[in-house]
């Protein structure tokens, strides 16, 4: 047997002691409300209602049981992009409108609406840029990606547009389309990424002012 502390080999009796006695057995939430707690044995009472809470709020994520919970799903396409546009919003929010989610009407004998993620206008609403995100892993910018970003730039009238990807493996890069600049970025919240991506974004802003 190896050596063990005076403390360990206490542990040790103690856990033989009680492994006789002492079982784990499955309780519902409520059951320590049912538990009439006398003097020796209140010091109980705030462990178990910390269990209950416990008991009560988790469910499995996937299974069949008794209780009824609230299913959800976190979408993270959706996610990102409202993350994206609460940081703009708090960048670029004094002297400047952002407009989420803006549908903006395509002209034609064909009815079309493009939905822009953000939008970046000046006090006056003439739009300065346009934002899109994109959840995946791309490490370069799909052909898709720029055309549907070079669409939104032109028919705006705005001389530039930024994809944010949620990773910084996406090295920032320009792909000229006719007179609008489409950037690709990466933007990792968890990286700390904030400073470098706003100062690029805001140096080409300008630059084409």
């Amino acid at each position: 047997m190896p050596w063990q502390s005076p403390l360990q080999q206490q542990l040790t009796r103690l856990y033989r002691a009680l492994s006789a006695q002492v079982g784990l057995v499955p309780v519902e939430y409520g059951y320590s409300h049912r538990i009439a707690y006398g003097r020796s044995r209140a010091d109980y009472g705030p462990v178990h209602d910390l269990s209950r809470f416990f008991l009560r709020c988790c469910a499995p994520g996937v299974g069949h049981g008794k209780e009824l919970v609230t299913p959800f799903v976190l979408h993270m396409p959706s996610l990102y992009e409202e993350c994206i546009a609460q940081w703009i919003v708090e960048h670029f929010g004094a002297g400047y409108q952002v407009r989420r989610q803006w549908r903006v009407e395509v002209p034609g004998s064909h009815p079309l609406t493009f939905r822009i993620d953000v939008a970046l206008l000046n006090q006056s609403g003439m739009p300065l840029t346009v934002f899109d995100t994109k959840y995946k892993l791309d490490t370069v910018p799909s052909s898709s990606d720029v055309q549907q970003m070079a669409a939104y730039a032109v028919h705006v009238g705005v001389p530039c547009g930024f994809l944010l990807y949620p990773h910084d493996t996406m090295e920032p890069g320009i792909s000229h389309v006719g007179q609008v600049e489409v950037h690709a970025l990466g933007f990792d919240f968890a990286q700390g990424d904030s400073g470098r991506v706003l100062d690029y974004i805001k140096f080409h802003i300008n630059k084409n002012m």
